[in-house]
């Protein structure tokens, strides 16, 4: 058994959630070589690195897993926005269960499904953690809270994120940061003005907000200046190197099978057709995105319909109708395995 003592340095895993455009987004680049994962196009005016966005649930997790897979020189990894990460998951479910939306389940089954399915994928991001710093952006809205020692409702920012599955990241999270414009209410009476506006970040829980740290953070800090300055007070608890993932004897031996091909002999004809048939450039959606994740060509779609009786030889994957698709995406995990058994 070992014991160790003293502070360990470790990945953290942060959630950053506020009001739109306080500037979450911007301070979450000053992280440690940051990697976005852009779930709503909010990165599109910043000079950062971004992967595609994902357009369906299976294309999110595989790039998140990704990361915590392959060598890659990112130190910290951005979900923005988690509540918009949570709509692909709510999509997903819907279509597993063949429901138009997520109260068509009944007695609230479909808000449990979601939080479970959230569960996992805080999970997924647990396991990326241990080698880059994780950082989850979202959005805020205002709840009312009927607490039990308590009698009648307050209003409180929380997540916004279904009521089930809001708590899950707070819970998950090593710190979480409160973004909001600090206001002062000026006058007496029931009539009172409203003056301030100065942006700030909270990391202390009050009965208005969600947050926490274990620096010993001031439970405010002012957030109107630069992003780069705000990012300095948390700095010091953030690593700045990234753990090494140690490649297994499965990923050797594969690596070692792609550098040992044989080199193809150029023919100079450069007019000649290609043999292998890749994905349509016309066909755009969720699964176009999946099939170029995992280098899946439409002859790979074609052959597998055909397996399994779905369609008659010959049918081309252009022709195959939406309904078709969208069961495809909803059981990709299952498709990209039947297609790799049988490649």
């Amino acid at each position: 058994m070992n014991i160790n003592k003293g502070r360990t340095i470790k990945p953290q895993k942060i959630v950053i959630y506020g009001v739109e455009g306080i500037g979450k987004t911007e301070l979450a680049t000053h992280f440690p070589n940051p990697i976005f994962i852009d779930t709503e196009g909010s990165t599109d005016h910043l000079d950062v690195s971004r992967t595609d966005t994902p357009t369906s649930w299976p294309m999110l997790i595989e790039q998140i897993n990704w990361f915590g897979t392959n060598p890659h020189e990112y130190q910290t990894l951005v979900i923005d926005t988690i509540d918009w990460a949570e709509r692909l998951a709510v999509k997903q479910i819907c279509m597993n269960g063949n429901v138009n939306g997520i109260e068509d389940f009944g007695w609230g089954k479909g808000f449990t499904y979601v939080a479970e399915e959230i569960g996992r994928f805080l999970d997924l991001l647990t396991y990326v953690s241990k080698r880059m710093n994780i950082v989850l952006l979202a959005h805020c809205h205002i709840r009312g809270v009927n607490l039990p020692e308590e009698t009648g409702l307050f209003d409180k920012y929380e997540l916004r994120m279904e009521k089930k599955s809001a708590p899950l990241p707070k819970e998950w999270a090593d710190a979480v940061f409160f973004a909001n414009y600090k206001t002062y209410l000026s006058g007496e009476g029931a009539k009172k003005k409203a003056t301030g506006g100065r942006r700030t970040l909270f990391t202390s829980h009050t009965t208005a907000h969600d947050a926490k740290n274990r620096y010993g953070l001031p439970s405010e800090i002012d957030f109107e200046g630069k992003p780069e300055i705000v990012y300095q007070s948390i700095a010091n608890f953030i690593p700045t190197t990234q753990t090494q993932v140690v490649k297994n004897e499965a990923e050797t031996i594969q690596e070692e099978a792609q550098t040992s091909q044989p080199e193809v002999e150029e023919t100079g004809d450069t007019n000649q057709e290609q043999t292998t048939e890749k994905s349509s450039t016309a066909f755009s959606g969720p699964l176009y995105d999946l099939m170029n994740l995992n280098n899946v060509e439409d002859k790979d779609i074609e052959d597998l319909a055909v397996r399994s009786g779905h369609f008659p030889e010959g049918m081309k994957f252009s022709h195959f109708p939406q309904d078709y698709l969208d069961h495809l995406v909803a059981n990709w995990e299952n498709v990209i395995k039947s297609i790799l058994e049988n490649k």
